[in-house]
């Protein structure tokens, strides 16, 4: 049995979207039959999406994860990321003891989530603490107590993956950068043995390129997006700032538009409109929490899309696996994970450096729509990035187990 521990949708976040896509691959490796028989994917049926829905999700046969009963023969697959709906993934991988334990990182950091657990009343998740900082180095015990005291930007670069490289027979991540990170962060000699990197899944796209209604921007606009969940690595404050810049020195053609996309809240929104002058806010739309279809129209129609991280924790970009889906023009941070990503432009994590960047990512994307000119990602200076697939090596798992 390949057992998946995993949000599904209705959850609200990218892994679950995530998982659907992988799930979408994973017939044409193992047979339409095979796959529905041998692969049950383990949620937490007390989480918010799940209440009161039918346990299967597009055919596929949900079960609580309290009920999973691991064998021996079993392939069990973990997929860790550092929010609400990977909680019971941690605890479940904690306690796990037979078959064959694969832990997918969506990203490397996740002391600082374990953190968050383990200090709620009566928390289940307070022994795990401890556990992930146990193989990381001499001063784990002292990095689990006083891990409140670090200064913040320097836990983005304390992994906390203790209770993974423990259990984990094969760890597997989506950017060389996060594989470096866990073999330069713990001294298991035989760890960097153990951790393939894989590409991220191809984003499910339900309709085909000739049935998709992908609206185009108009010829009289320059449109740049920016989506996801609201995170201060993110970097909107800068994205706004520089926007600010380019609309106070732009005088194109071209009517220029900013559209937002994920949960901002209405302060937070205010926040980041109040460096602005009227001009330019009169151009930002804030487009609240989008679907995969309306996220597919959003990045579909776009003229450069923009996905930026600093500091980060060793994550990749699901948006930037849309962008590349969609052929859309990418800016992205050139640090970390995200410099393996193909990319039209590559903005600094200087903050002045940043501001530059972003402004002439801007001004040559307008000056590009204006012309009639194409504007093409390109590969990494270091040349292609070469992944395996993700699903390819996850049936390779099944059959073996």
């Amino acid at each position: 049995m390949l057992i998946l521990y995993s949000p599904v949708p209705p959850g609200n976040t990218g892994t679950a979207a995530y998982l659907a896509a992988l799930l979408s691959r994973l017939p044409e490796r193992i047979g339409e039959i095979s796959a529905r028989q041998s692969i049950l994917i383990a949620v937490d049926t007390l989480s918010t999406p799940l209440i009161d829905i039918p346990l299967v999700f597009d055919g596929w046969n949900l079960t609580d994860y309290r009920l999973v009963n691991r064998q021996a023969g079993d392939v069990c697959v973990y997929f860790l990321a550092s929010n609400q709906y990977h909680a019971y993934i941690y605890e479940a991988l904690a306690s796990h003891t037979a078959g064959t334990c694969v832990s997918v990182l969506h990203d490397v950091g996740a002391g600082f989530f374990l953190r968050e657990l383990a200090r709620r009343p009566g928390s289940a998740y307070a022994g795990l603490l401890g556990a992930a900082f146990r193989s990381t180095h001499q001063f784990g015990d002292t990095l689990a107590r006083d891990y409140d005291h670090i200064e913040p930007t320097a836990t983005y670069f304390i992994d906390g993956q203790g209770v993974t490289i423990e259990r984990s027979n094969l760890i597997i991540t989506h950017s060389y950068y996060g594989r470096s990170r866990l073999i330069f962060g713990h001294p298991d000699a035989g760890l960097a043995a153990k951790i393939i990197v894989c590409r991220h899944p191809r984003p499910l796209l339900r309709s085909s390129p000739a049935e998709r209604s992908v609206p185009q921007t108009s010829h009289d606009l320059i449109t740049i997006g920016s989506y996801g969940y609201f995170a201060v690595m993110k970097r909107l404050d800068s994205l706004v700032a520089a926007w600010s810049t380019f609309i106070r020195s732009y005088d194109g053609p071209l009517r220029p538009r900013l559209r937002i996309g994920g949960n901002i809240s209405p302060e937070e929104q205010s926040r980041l409109l109040a460096g602005c002058d009227e001009a330019a806010q009169q151009t930002i739309a804030f487009l609240g929490f989008l679907d995969e279809e309306q996220l597919h129209q959003e990045i579909g129609s776009v003229d450069l899309l923009v996905a930026l991280r600093f500091p980060s924790y060793g994550e990749t970009s699901g948006i930037a696996a849309h962008a590349h889906e969609f052929d859309t023009p990418l800016a992205i941070s050139d640090f970390a994970a995200f410099r393996e990503e193909d990319a039209a432009f590559r903005i600094s994590v200087d903050p002045e450096e940043e501001q530059d960047d972003l402004v002439g990512a801007f001004r040559a994307a307008a000056d590009a729509k204006q012309m009639g000119r194409p504007i093409r990602n390109t590969a990494p200076v270091t040349g292609p990035v070469v992944k395996p697939d993700l699903a390819d090596v996850l049936a390779r798992l099944g059959e073996r187990g």
